[in-house]
């Protein structure tokens, strides 16, 4: 597992970032770890937060621990969270008793995390970010870096 926390300070705004969580709901200390990235950002004034992929191990601790991960941040006082799937995130779809797939993009984590499940560009007041998400399915145009360079404006 590969953890990267990095915050990116401007004179305007600051930003917190972590990547490879990999939350499970088997293994207590990876929520532990999430928790102190949360402090630590609090600590240091973060405007707000960008996960850069792969927060929970699968979708079953998605689905298992939706509720505590928005309890954690909605009483935060973060402006904006912004998570960006990763490969971890968008796999293993769960099936329900009614034989349907259940996605990343069917629960629901709380009133400030923004998930992003396909290229974006957003936009904050004084900063503008491009998200990307892991995607394995390469021949997805979406996804195509050289379509996507095309269409990013330039500074």
């Amino acid at each position: 597992m590969t953890n990267v926390i990095l915050f990116f300070y401007n004179r305007a705004m600051k930003i917190a970032l972590i990547a490879d969580v990999h939350i499970d709901k088997n293994l207590a200390w990876t929520q532990t770890v999430w928790e102190a990235f949360l402090a630590k950002a609090k600590q240091e004034k973060a405007d707000g937060v960008v996960i850069a992929g792969d927060l929970f191990e699968n979708l079953e601790s998605a689905e298992a621990l939706r509720d505590w991960l928005a309890q954690t941040v909605d009483k935060s006082s973060f402006s904006f969270v912004l998570w960006v799937a990763g490969n971890h995130d968008l796999t293993n779809p769960n099936k329900d008793k009614n034989s349907r797939s259940i996605g990343l993009s069917d629960l629901s984590f709380g009133e400030k995390i923004q998930l992003f499940l396909e290229p974006s560009l957003y936009s904050l007041e004084v900063l503008e970010i491009f998200l990307y998400p892991f995607r394995l399915d390469l021949d997805d145009e979406r996804f195509q870096v050289w379509k996507l360079a095309n269409e990013i404006p330039q500074p």
